[in-house]
C-alpha cells in the first residue's frame, strides 16, 4: 500500500463536486465588504471560513505592516 492510497476513496468523492462545476475549493470570492460578509458573482454571501480568527483582515496597522 502506497502513502497516498488510503486517500484514493476521498479524491473520488471531491471529483463528483467538480462534475457538476460546484467546487467548494478554489472558489472565487469577487469582493469582500467585511471579515464576514463578501461577494460571490452576484449573491451576497457570508464568509465562514476565511481564517480570520484575530480579527486582522480590516486591521490598518496589520495592512499597512504586510
Amino acid at each position: 500500500m502506497g502513502l497516498y492510497d488510503k486517500y484514493a476513496r476521498l479524491a473520488g468523492e471531491r471529483l463528483q463536486f467538480s462534475d457538476n462545476g460546484l467546487t467548494p475549493f478554489g472558489t472565487c470570492i469577487d469582493e469582500v465588504y467585511s471579515a464576514t460578509e463578501g461577494r460571490i458573482g452576484n449573491k451576497k454571501v457570508i464568509l465562514a471560513g476565511t481564517n480570520n480568527y484575530l480579527g486582522l483582515t480590516f486591521n490598518h496597522d496589520a495592512i499597512s505592516e504586510g
